[in-house]
């Protein structure tokens, strides 16, 4: 069964400095379960437990996320920027694209340009790609940034996505040395 954490970070452009990067990077790792889960003996399903924060200044607030929480069906899951695929040996083909939100645009292949029943069929030059191929008891991050315009101004966000093909689920299931990292982090100026 495929477990997912996703650790979102978000701030406004005078944060962004090396005081505040400091003060982020203590939030952008995996953290433990706080409550017990019972997994569904459905090899369909997918655990995701995800954790948003607003930086303003030295502060960082938890908010509340959205409802994705506890076991989802895989066929249900819509995550930004990812696409998850369950191969016939079951196997996960974790993929990432740029979902063209942010005011950095990733220009590149697009794995699934014309393909009939994919959804970014008609972008040939949209960065799409796998990111990794999860076997059973492998474990894997994605990790990629944006910046956004707003009435506010310049608004930043970070996401850190970890992904671990097991079993079990424990508190310490997301604490662990990961096998497979994919990175899509642009200088943000």
């Amino acid at each position: 069964m495929l477990m997912i954490q996703i650790i979102e970070m978000r701030w406004y452009k005078k944060d962004r400095n090396p005081e505040g990067s400091l003060i982020r990077k203590k939030y952008l790792c995996p953290v433990e379960l706080k409550q017990p889960v019972l997994l569904p003996d459905n090899s369909e399903s997918v655990y995701i437990n995800e954790i948003c924060y607003y930086q303003h200044g030295e502060e960082v607030k938890e908010i509340l996320p959205s409802s994705n929480n506890g076991i989802v069906s895989l066929k249900d899951l819509e995550l930004n920027c990812i696409d998850i695929e369950k191969t016939e040996d079951g196997t996960y083909k974790i993929s990432w694209y740029d979902d063209k939100d942010g005011r950095v645009q990733r220009r590149g292949g697009n794995k699934d340009f014309g393909k009939k029943g994919k959804k970014l069929k008609n972008f040939p030059n949209l960065l799409n790609e796998t990111a990794f191929v999860l076997k059973d008891g492998e474990s894997g991050m994605i990790r990629w940034n944006n910046r956004y315009t707003s009435y506010h101004g310049q608004h930043y966000l970070q996401c850190q996505v970890y992904f671990v093909n097991t079993d079990t689920l424990n508190k310490d299931t997301f604490i662990r040395e990961y096998d497979h990292e994919y990175q899509q982090m642009a200088d943000l100026f």
